[in-house]
């Protein structure tokens, strides 16, 4: 039998809390302001909520631009090692 692993989508982006934790703002227009003024790439939702993905922000707050993965923007910086079907990054 073929299982589906199903994330349900509040694991997929930010809560409220943690936008405010980030931000460190409650109004939605100041966090949008936050975001925007520190490069951090977002969506609206339909209520105007800023809706940034936790990947995204893992990455961001660990120093690394999201487009320095494509298309061989990290590999200018650091060589990628497989080693037992994990992918490491030696700086």
């Amino acid at each position: 039998m073929d299982k589906n692993i199903v994330f349900p989508i509040e694991s997929e982006i930010l809560q409220n809390d943690e936008l405010c934790k980030l931000t460190g703002r409650m109004l939605v227009k100041h966090q949008i302001a936050w975001l925007t003024a520190n490069g951090w790439k977002f969506h609206l939702s339909a209520l105007g909520s800023p809706i940034v993905g936790t990947w995204y922000a893992r990455m961001k707050l660990a120093g690394i631009e999201p487009s320095d993965l494509s298309a061989g923007g990290l590999t200018d910086r650091a060589t990628l090692v497989k080693e037992d079907e994990l992918f490491h990054v030696i700086n």
